[in-house]
């Protein structure tokens, strides 16, 4: 058997060479490619001249850099062939041919270096290049005696490929202002685009924000970076721009997150020098071991950043609340007050020997309406009138809580409190107002979501918190009005609701009925502003009034079940009754030696729990609270709200994370609960621990 080997012509196609020019480069892309040789050829600072002459289809790039002397300038045309230093933008030897050939068919270098009276011209043509038979062409033009002074590359790109347009000098401008920004304001470099000097901005950031951070990778190269909260918050403007060598990469990168309105606040640079780019510094290569381990050690640094985000975006949601939903809030809790028995006679004399039906409510809805200082509401004809006379000025009434005699407002405000304090409360005797301020930070006082409910609770939390100071009775009532509140609020708010929604329906029928008589009714001066209203979701939207008052309807049920579960979280855990259970935990784990007896190792089959030894560790944890406390194990894990059995349960889902490393999904499955459930249970115990309130 005879083995024969023959030789393989591996030149390129010459048609590779038009091909570069397919890399899908932008305009404003290939321009900085250009300028990145420029900025290598920087010996302490270099002057940059851009010209976009679209009128002649000439673009050239020229600046006053070192320049190339005549086997570098050879070289610059030779695919692949780079003679860059390591830390220099350019290193992979096709940036300056793929630029050129996206943008023209044609392109000119000159060039020059210091004290050399030699300028060198290459002429590349792509249909001159595609006609001649070989790689080997090209001509080197030299002109002798030239000004020694004389030093830099110039760089002319006609006969187009690209369509300009009336925006694109915009964002070449934009473009290479944010690609080389750090390089402009170290001074190493200045642009001018069309004769325009560029001018970074920056992202404009929170006062005291910014913070510094650097990673340290195994192979002892070091990654640093700073973020910061924007004062504005964008989409487009938000997330780390990232650069390597001060060239940018990626802007505005969600690295390490998914993108969510809560965290358009942040900003931030990350210098990448360490880490390895693709051929067209388009991306960083994210397979490669060096960017898995930075991506790896980022999320820790990224924890407090998102946070922080968070904690602005609630600040934000907070300013942006209407001020009419504000204030309906605030009167909705006022009414709930005045239904209930207990603060009558204390908190509103004037309303307290009126007539009551059996639910504690005024029977004379009319007066009390008209001489309520607390919950003066527009009566019935009142409020129609009102509605189907937007313009018509009705009375302002105040409203008030009766403290020692004296009248006082009631306000609340949101503000960054400490984490674990929900709210704050006062007296504010100089301008005759109960404040209650509001933790902005607060888990359960995210504004995000619409759930009024948790923000009432708090509120009237703090209003009964100071009415019981200031008239001197126990503060052990707190919790007890504070839920006979709230409860009221439910009727309150699915009265106020249901009244709204029949309303809107009236507006409608009085609409269509006239809409039958006059087919211009929409722009009669007969019909109110409302009706109007009405008439355009009907008739140009298409809108049912039926179907947009059933939604907006909030029965009783509905309204009585979110107050249910708000008054169930919140009196979840008080920090109050934890001191009761100070040294509880000692012995929890006295019989940390034996499994749970088989009785109770049965109870334990439908949580979820694989494998025997797995379930017999779990079982122990179980049981050991569970005779801790002295609480069956089917209260323990069964569906009971009671506030005794929370501490407990909460003990339960720490000891599963901190003893036995179980997932927080997994514990979920163990306890039937929702994994945040759980996260915030082993976060809660862990504080209290730490604190000392519980050892």
């Amino acid at each position: 058997m005879e083995n024969i080997k023959e030789k393989i012509n591996i030149t390129p196609d010459k048609s590779l060479f038009p091909k570069l020019g397919q890399t899908g480069y932008s305009v404003a892309e290939a321009l900085a490619e250009l300028l990145d040789n420029s900025i290598d050829a920087r010996d302490v600072k270099v002057n940059i001249n851009v010209d976009l002459n679209f009128k002649d289809e000439k673009i050239t790039i020229e600046d006053d850099g070192i320049g190339m002397n005549k086997e570098q300038a050879k070289e610059s045309i030779v695919l692949g062939k780079s003679n860059k230093k390591s830390g220099q933008l350019g290193q992979f030897g096709i940036g300056l041919k793929t630029a050129c050939m996206s943008l023209g068919k044609r392109f000119v270098v000159e060039t020059t270096s210091k004290n050399n009276d030699e300028l060198y011209t290459i002429i590349f043509d792509e249909d001159e290049f595609l006609k001649s038979g070989s790689w080997s062409d090209f001509e080197i033009n030299i002109k002798k005696g030239i000004d020694k002074e004389r030093h830099g590359t110039k760089i002319t790109i006609d006969k187009f490929k690209i369509r300009p347009y009336a925006a694109l000098i915009n964002t070449v401008k934009n473009h290479l202002t944010e690609r080389f920004s750090p390089f402009i304001k170290n001074n190493e470099v200045k642009i001018l685009l069309n004769n325009h000097v560029l001018k970074p901005e920056g992202e404009k950031i929170v006062s005291g924000t910014k913070n510094n951070f650097s990673i340290t990778l195994s192979s002892g190269k070091e990654i640093v970076g700073w973020s910061g909260i924007l004062e504005v918050g964008s989409v487009e403007r938000s997330g780390f721009n990232l650069y390597r060598y001060n060239r940018l990469i990626r802007a505005h990168e969600k690295i390490g997150y998914i993108y969510h309105p809560s965290k358009m606040w942040i900003t931030g640079e990350i210098q990448m020098d360490p880490l390895p780019v693709t051929h067209n510094k388009r991306e960083f290569i994210t397979e490669d071991p060096l960017y898995t381990e930075f991506f790896d050690k980022f999320q820790e640094i990224l924890k407090p950043i998102l946070a922080e985000a968070q904690r602005r975006h609630q600040e934000e949601k907070v300013k942006d609340l209407p001020k009419e939903l504000r204030e309906t809030l605030k009167d909705n809790i006022l009414k709930a007050m005045n239904r209930v028995d207990d603060l009558q006679e204390l908190a509103f004399p004037e309303t307290s020997n009126r007539s009551k039906n059996e639910d504690g409510i005024l029977e004379n809805k009319e007066t009390r309406e008209e001489k309520n200082d607390i919950a003066t509401i527009e009566n019935e004809e009142s409020r129609v009138n009102k509605i189907r006379n937007p313009n018509k000025r009705s009375e302002n009434k105040v409203r008030f809580i009766t403290i020692a005699g004296k009248r006082y407002k009631f306000d609340y405000d949101w503000k960054p409190l400490e984490p674990e304090v929900a709210k704050e409360a006062y007296l504010d005797k100089e301008t005759g107002t109960i404040m209650v301020i509001l933790n902005s930070n607060y888990h359960m006082l995210n504004v995000i979501k619409p759930d009024w409910f948790y923000h009432a609770v708090y509120l009237t939390e703090g209003i009964v918190q100071v009415f019981l100071k200031e008239n001197n009775q126990p503060m052990e009532r707190m919790i007890s009005l504070r839920d006979k509140i709230t409860k009221k609020l439910a009727d309150v708010i699915s009265e106020d609701i249901e009244e709204r929604a029949t309303t809107r329906d009236s507006n409608m029928l009085n609409a269509q009925s006239y809409l039958l008589k006059n087919q211009s009714g929409a722009d009669d001066k007969k019909l109110t502003d409302n009706e109007k209203l009405a008439i355009k979701l009907r008739l140009e939207e298409g809108f049912k009034y039926k179907d947009i008052s059933a939604k907006l309807l909030l029965t009783r049920q509905r309204a009585e079940q979110l107050v249910k579960s708000a008054l169930a979280k919140i009196n979840g855990v008080d920090i109050e009754s934890l001191r009761n259970y100070k040294g509880s935990s000692k012995n929890l784990f006295a019989n940390k030696g034996g499994a749970a007896d088989t009785k109770k190792e049965k109870q334990l089959i439908g949580f979820n729990i694989s494998g025997k030894k797995e379930k017999e560790k779990v079982a122990s944890i179980i049981n050991s609270v569970s005779e801790n406390y002295g609480i069956s194990i089917d209260d323990l894990m069964g569906k009971k709200r009671n506030s005794e059995l929370v501490l407990p349960r909460h003990f339960v889902m720490y000891l599963l994370r901190e003893k036995l490393g179980l997932s927080f999904p997994y514990i979920g499955k163990i306890t039937k609960k929702d994994h945040t459930t759980a996260m915030h249970a082993y976060r809660k115990i862990k504080k209290l621990i730490e604190k000392d309130k519980l050892t």
